[in-house]
């Protein structure tokens, strides 16, 4: 999650028994969303940067399926998410947020995270674009 905020960030990753620590910042995280290309593959630290990532968006996945059965509220769910809601559907404050925001949504779409747009989508953006 920390990775979707823009800071440059060390995160730590676990590589066979060892953890490793990596400098992730905007730049690094549009490079590890990039869409397939067989020319350029995907490095380790790219998928270590995009298994995170699915890990939170499979959580996201998995709320968005108690909401549509019945099992909680979105509103009860909205504190627990707000940020990250506001994050993915408002237009970034900066060229660069926005443009990380649409690299996220695009990965979102392109791997199919069709809950976690069904998710997105139950807030819309109040601002205008």
């Amino acid at each position: 999650m920390w990775m979707l905020d823009g800071d440059d960030r060390s995160i730590f990753f676990e590589e066979g028994d060892k953890h490793k620590r990596y400098r992730v910042d905007q730049k690094i995280l549009w490079d590890a969303l990039r869409r397939y290309s067989p020319e350029r593959k995907f490095s380790p630290f790219d998928l270590h940067i995009r298994d995170s990532l699915d890990r939170f968006l499979v959580y996201i996945e998995e709320v968005d399926r108690a909401i549509e059965n019945g099992l909680i509220d979105k509103d009860e769910a909205y504190p627990y998410f707000f940020y990250w809601i506001k994050l993915l559907n408002d237009p970034g404050e900066t060229t660069e947020d926005e443009e990380a925001r649409k690299r996220v949504l695009d990965y979102i779409n392109v791997i199919g995270f069709k809950h976690v747009e069904r998710f997105l989508a139950r807030w819309p953006s109040e601002k205008v674009e």
